[in-house]
């Protein structure tokens, strides 16, 4: 009686670890399988004691450790990110003939983010982030007492994409990289090198598809492309806003020391409707609700020379010089230019295309280890690019506006960076009525300090 006992206490063992090995990853509500080292240490004592030969026991204990490495090669892996930015912020304001004597104003924000990076495959992510804001598409933040009596502030999704990627073996670029992007997705056409300020905020997500592509050509030389079609608005009985965007662009390190990079890129905006063009005026559409932005600037029927339609082509090119030559203190400098070729004079005001718009600035220092001292000039004409897509923090969001900006940065520990910021913007334009929507509050100081916490 005890043999056979023994016998059923064996097979029955052995037929658990079987299944085991061999099921499937447990769904929701499913009891999750033993931690391997339990099982492990089952078939183990079970071997000290004679139950299992050695053979039984090696085949059992390879072919656990084969299915468990199948199992979790199912399960994504998934990581998550995220920061949290306090702000504290003041304006003072100088009289202008719109606004008159603004009062200056002096307020704390909060930006919080969550974000998940999904690895279904080998060739396939998913990108997600959540954000906090108030409902605005070019900015994050929460003002302290935005809701009365401390009501709860808003989260919005700002990312929520599929990347698939190419294989290497596809692309023929030494360290070739390419890859699809679909859903809403941090700007492909951003260019980290320098701070991208001329026309877009950094906080748009647009929502389409796009095709990144880079490697190297020659011995440091890296080459990139980067190109998307985006929805703007879905309208169901008539034209759907899109724009269409293609941008190449190289960096070649000429030495040790020293990398230069170029770019240009090309941005078609097509199917204009007149809501598009009204928010790109006063940031409403033309029956007076309001857009997702406070946008102004752009002159009516000046930005396509259309109040109901045209196209806006606009090309970009930028170019830098990095210099890392003295320890502790590199320096980054550029400059970036911009023209709507589409812009007209507008019948209603005749004040001129207003079509250019340029940036150039400089960077020294290393945050991390001392200190990151930055300066830039920004010159956004009125009809340059649509205003609802225009930097928020430096230029208020508007077109025909121009600021210095000056900048101080340190890491004060790990993940921990505090900067200082000081923004001295004017409108380029203050006649009226033309440029009335860009004029007023535009001749004020903006002094920001951020502590921003990532993890």
């Amino acid at each position: 009686m005890k043999s056979v006992t023994i016998g059923w206490a064996v097979g029955a063992v052995a037929f658990s670890v079987f299944l085991l090995g061999t099921s499937r990853p447990a769904a929701a509500g499913d009891k999750p399988p033993p931690e391997p080292a339990v099982v492990e240490e089952i078939l183990r004592v079970l071997n000290e004691k004679g139950l299992l030969d050695e053979d039984e026991y090696s085949r059992l204990t390879a072919r656990y450790t084969a299915s468990e490495k199948e199992r979790k090669s199912l399960l994504p892996k998934i990581k998550f990110y995220g920061d949290l930015r306090l702000r504290g912020e003041g304006f003072w304001y100088d009289e202008d003939p719109v606004a008159g004597d603004t009062p200056n104003q002096f307020r704390g924000r909060y930006r919080a983010r969550l974000g998940a990076d999904a690895e279904v495959t080998d060739f396939a992510l998913v990108h997600f982030r959540v954000t906090s804001g108030q409902d605005d598409s070019r900015s994050e933040n929460t003002t302290f007492g935005f809701k009365a009596d401390w009501g709860p502030g808003g989260i919005y999704i700002d990312r929520a994409n599929l990347e698939l990627k190419a294989p290497s073996a596809w692309i023929p670029l030494s360290d070739g990289k390419a890859s699809l992007d679909v859903g809403k997705m941090g700007n492909p056409f951003a260019w980290k090198p320098i701070r991208d300020k001329i026309l877009w905020d950094d906080d748009i997500a647009p929502e389409g598809a796009a095709v990144r592509v880079s490697g190297d050509v020659a011995k440091g030389l890296n080459v990139f492309f980067n190109g998307g079609y985006f929805i703007d608005d879905e309208n169901s009985a008539s034209r759907d806003p899109h724009l269409i965007g293609a941008q190449l662009g190289a960096s070649y390190k000429a030495a040790d020391t020293v990398t230069v990079g170029a770019r240009t890129t090309w941005y078609g905006i097509e199917s204009i409707d007149a809501n598009f063009l009204c928010r790109g005026v006063n940031g409403n559409n033309c029956n007076g609700s309001s857009g997702s932005t406070p946008a102004g600037g752009n002159i009516a029927g000046g930005l396509t020379g259309s109040t109901d339609g045209g196209q806006i082509n606009v090309g970009e090119f930028g170019a830098y010089a990095n210099f890392t030559g003295i320890e502790n203190w590199p320096v980054t400098a550029w400059v970036d230019f911009s023209k709507n070729f589409s812009a007209e004079s507008s019948d209603l005001f005749g004040t001129g295309s207003d079509a250019t718009a340029w940036n150039t600035g400089l960077v020294v220092g290393d945050r991390t280890k001392y200190l990151e001292i930055g300066f830039d000039y920004l010159y956004v004409e009125a009809n340059a690019f649509p205003s609802q897509f225009i930097e928020s923090d430096w230029i208020d969001g508007k077109s025909n506006h121009e600021a210095y900006v000056v900048w101080l940065t340190r890491r004060l520990f790990a993940n921990t960076d505090l900067q200082t910021l000081v923004s001295f913007g004017n409108a380029i334009d203050d006649s009226l009525p033309a440029y009335g929507n860009s004029v007023g509050k535009a001749d004020r100081v903006r002094f920001q300090t951020d502590l921003n916490i990532a993890f």
